[in-house]
């Protein structure tokens, strides 16, 4: 049992550093790009390095010896964690979504969208990937390290795997968009930012209603 609370602690103060490392970079890059997609990024990977906190708190209290607090022990803490952090990711892409789509309207009604600058983002796209597949290697390496047993090992790893696929997925997207110019889909080049954002918010939110503890 140390064992397995020595490994998934580690695992987590790893991830932490990972996701703040990645919302830094994602608002930094949303600063440079002015793009909504980045600040989605940026503000989802904060909310895990958030939620990293809370996780280790919830880690020390699992492992912990029963008191008379927790007669029976603390595990179910788990899922009211996993609870918290899921209404959280809701709020943070509901409001994501309305804000892409209150520019879809603007620009319907004869507004001008914001300029997207496009340099850089490949490299950052790339980074994110990696940082993401890095962390969903490391998770599941401390939750076999550690039986098999952390349920928020596990809900971790699957969280960055999705986020490494939505990372790819919308740098992709984006650094492509000016493509569209000279086709018959070019008017969506002004609005492909608030459209990219549109599909992983709905996406996420529908994530972070399902179960997250499959294994």
């Amino acid at each position: 049992m140390a064992s397995a609370a020595r490994h998934e602690r580690r695992a987590l103060v790893v991830g932490l550093a990972g996701n703040l490392v990645g919302a830094l970079s994602g608002i930094g890059m949303y600063l440079h790009s002015r793009s909504d997609a980045l600040l989605l990024d940026g503000l989802y990977t904060g909310v895990l390095a958030a939620a990293g906190l809370v996780a280790l708190q919830v880690s020390r209290a699992v492992h912990a010896p029963r008191n008379r607090a927790y007669p029976f022990g603390a595990s179910g803490q788990e899922l009211l964690y996993m609870l918290f952090q899921s209404l959280e990711m809701i709020g943070m892409v509901l409001f994501a979504g309305v804000t892409a789509a209150s520019k879809l309207i603007a620009v319907a009604s004869g507004g001008t969208a914001p300029v997207v600058e496009l340099s850089g983002l490949s490299g950052y796209f790339s980074a994110m990937v990696l940082l993401n597949l890095a962390l969903w290697w490391f998770y599941r390496r401390g939750w076999r390290l550690g039986g098999g047993s952390s349920d928020l090992l596990m809900s971790n790893s699957n969280t960055s795997l999705f986020d490494a696929a939505i990372s790819a997925g919308t740098g992709i997207a984006l650094v492509s968009s000016p493509l569209l110019l000279g086709t018959p889909l070019a008017f969506l080049t002004p609005v492909a930012d608030s459209l990219i954002v549109l599909v992983p918010t709905t996406t996420k939110r529908s994530i972070a209603t399902s179960k997250r503890f499959k294994r």
